[in-house]
């Protein structure tokens, strides 16, 4: 690769850093630098963008070999030319990354160690591949085949054995030197055998018995195998079984743990079978079996790590799936019931919840909460440590912890004896605290270990993150869509969004027979008052009139700076007989401000033309006419005072004198 593709690639990586949120670059770095699994990031153009430095010692290559800017295809050749990569399974891997959905391959190192890559779309064309390490979890594969095979193996040649006893049993006169033969063999067989008579009581054992279990045939006889071995963690099932066979004289299959003599546990696979006599009685009982606790454990290490696989690309799928469902809300209510529905899937084993800050910023509020978690209504800031040190905060973790007090309420002072609060920021700013309890054991009681507890606290982190850049992402279209729809120096709706809004009020008014009212107004004499005054004092008096609105009018009343110093605000609902009242209560309201520039007080005055649906018109731009019809009567009347226009003449040419109203309206709604 040349050095300018080198340098693209590395300028790639940098500018995409820089869209995170400050600090956030050296912490998602720091994160992938500690992860377990190796992480590669590839572009649409199959180009490196980042990867850990997991994935290159798990791969056994240089750091040039898997840098920015390498070519996955070059990779990929080299890889199969080393045998890392089956040629077989070459094109798979070439058509997975071609295509746009999850796949998985199998690599080969030179050390001769086994990795699993799970490659998924990242969007815009590029993939993100995890490496693991699945050595371990072949070799475990590989001790249960063999083991397994080993214990067919004598099984048969058990079978057979006991095949010829069944023969030998058939021939009366040397049935009992038939036994004696056997027992001579089972003496020194490594198989553990007993035989006990017709009443399941023991008679014999072998010496590989009496080594395991520490017993001897003057201590054992005459006893029930039963009583004799089994124990607390033996399967009653099991037992059932063996008490059912020797009732029933039937030859019976188990494996169960039982007890040695000095309380050791161990696992023993076993063959029950009845003796028979020429008649048809019943003389003895034989069992064969063996110690398979090693066996045993092999295979329940081997569950245990197809369990934790299984359960971490569960994981991983969901962690997947919340961060879509997060990026695709629209409402912070919206965020909420998807952190509450999927936190309950990816901490099944904690209770939690989630503050949001007021708006005041003051106290923390609880929004929502998963698994019957506690949450408090409001809470001081100071009271989280999380909060007060800027960062997560693991109670438990060390000896020395203090509880915050806000967990103490929550939990009616009995506090946890793990819990992590993780702070949430968005764009640098802490916004919300995310709560969960740290479970110390598993559902069946069995306390968990460090590194398990520390796993779920790693999710717990993971899941704020998410949450973290979901608030962020919410934060940015919030900001994005006031910016499109708000004027910049009043903060009222600007003319776009109240035309847009206005049409739609005018149809559901249409459908619902709901009424409709328009008050367009704007300030006395405000070329004078700029003149006298300057810019900024009018200014002033624009934000204050803005004020006004905004304490006035709120739900679905849409208070809208028009231009200049032309206002409007739509009414839905209100009517004919109200409008004039509300509109007298707007303009004494804005006659009763003083605003404040320099050391003056200013007094603003306006005046108000009133138009109502469907008494005045069915279309706005009719409607928005004669409102400002009756605006222009009002400043011919003396100004600061309310006008609706069914008191006014649409023919009166005199009030075209200062403006014409129509060439007005058509400019205004038009653009």
């Amino acid at each position: 690769m040349t050095k300018r593709a080198k340098a693209g690639a590395v300028a790639s990586v940098r500018s995409r850093a820089a869209l995170l949120p400050e600090g956030a670059e050296a912490h998602a770095l720091s994160v992938l630098g500690a992860m377990a699994e190796g992480v590669v990031l590839w572009d649409a153009e199959g180009r490196c963008v980042l990867a850990n430095p997991r994935a290159v010692s798990l791969m056994e290559l240089a750091a040039d070999d898997l840098a920015p800017g390498v070519e996955r295809d070059g990779l990929l050749m080299a890889s199969v030319a080393m045998g890392a990569i089956a040629r077989e399974q070459f094109e798979h891997v070439k058509s997975g990354f071609a295509g746009s959905k999850p796949f998985a391959y199998d690599i080969t190192t030179a050390s001769g160690r086994e990795l699993r890559a799970h490659a998924r779309p990242s969007g815009a064309g590029g993939f993100v591949v995890t490496i693991s390490d699945i050595s371990e979890m072949r070799v475990q594969e590989l001790i249960v085949a063999k083991a397994k095979e080993k214990a067919e193996k004598a099984q048969a040649e058990l079978s057979e054995k006991l095949d010829d006893l069944k023969l030998e049993k058939r021939e009366l006169e040397a049935q009992r030197a038939e036994l004696e033969r056997t027992a001579l063999v089972a003496t020194h067989a490594s198989d553990l055998v007993y035989i006990t008579n017709p009443e399941g009581r023991i008679e014999w054992i072998n010496t590989a018995f009496a080594r395991r279990t520490g017993h001897s045939i003057e201590t054992v006889s005459g006893k029930s195998p039963i009583d004799l071995l089994c124990g607390p963690g033996t399967s009653i099932e099991q037992i059932y079984m063996l008490k059912a066979a020797f009732r029933e004289r039937q030859m019976t299959r188990c494996e169960l743990q039982v007890y040695a003599k000095d309380g050791t546990p161990f696992w023993f696979k076993c063959e029950l079978i009845p003796i028979f006599s020429g008649d048809g009685r019943n003389t003895h009982f034989i069992s064969v079996g063996r110690d398979v606790t090693d066996r045993r454990a092999n295979w329940v290490k081997a569950e245990q790590a197809r369990l934790f696989e299984q359960r971490k690309r569960e994981e991983s799928h969901l962690l997947t799936d919340f961060n879509e469902w997060l990026q695709s809300c629209d409402t912070v209510e919206e965020m909420f019931e998807v952190v509450r529905t999927f936190l309950a899937r990816l901490l099944p084993d904690c209770r939690g919840s989630l503050y949001v800050y007021t708006d005041k910023r003051d106290m923390l509020e609880g929004v929502c909460s998963w698994n019957d978690g506690p949450l408090v209504k409001h809470f001081d800031p100071k009271d989280c440590w999380a909060l007060r040190r800027g960062r997560p905060y693991f109670y438990g973790e060390n000896d020395i912890a203090f509880a915050c007090d806000h967990v103490d309420d929550q939990y009616s002072g009995e506090t946890p004896r793990r819990y992590a609060c993780v702070p949430i920021t968005a764009h640098g700013d802490t916004v919300g605290l995310l709560h969960a309890d740290v479970p110390v054991e598993s559902a069946d009681g069995e306390a968990l270990s460090e590194d398990q507890i520390r796993e779920v606290q790693e999710l717990i982190n993971i899941c704020a993150e998410q949450i973290s850049l979901a608030i962020a992402n919410l934060k940015l279209r919030e900001q994005l869509r006031d910016q499109s729809i708000r004027d910049v120096l009043t903060g009222l709706y600007n003319r776009r969004f109240f035309l847009d809004t206005a049409r739609r009020e005018i149809a559901r008014a249409l459908n619902s027979s709901e009424p409709l009212a328009i008050i367009s107004f704007d300030v006395d004499r405000f070329k004078k008052f700029n003149d006298t005054h300057g810019h900024d004092a009018g200014d002033q008096v624009l934000r204050t009139i803005s004020g006004v609105m905004k304490e006035l009018y709120q739900g679905r009343e849409i208070p809208c700076r028009f231009g200049g110093e032309e206002f409007i605000v739509l009414l839905p609902g209100t009517g004919p007989d109200e409008i004039v009242a509300r509109a007298e209560a707007l303009r004494k309201a804005i006659e009763k401000c003083r605003v404040r520039y320099g050391n003056q007080n200013l007094t603003v005055t306006i005046s108000a033309g009133l138009a109502t649906y469907p008494r005045d018109g069915s279309e706005l731009q009719e409607m928005i006419k004669r409102a400002d019809k009756a605006l222009y009567a009002a400043k011919e009347a003396g100004r600061n005072q309310v006008v609706d226009c069914i008191d006014v003449d649409p023919d009166d040419p005199g009030l075209n004198q200062e403006k014409d109203s129509a060439g007005r309206i058509n400019a205004r709604i038009s653009s």
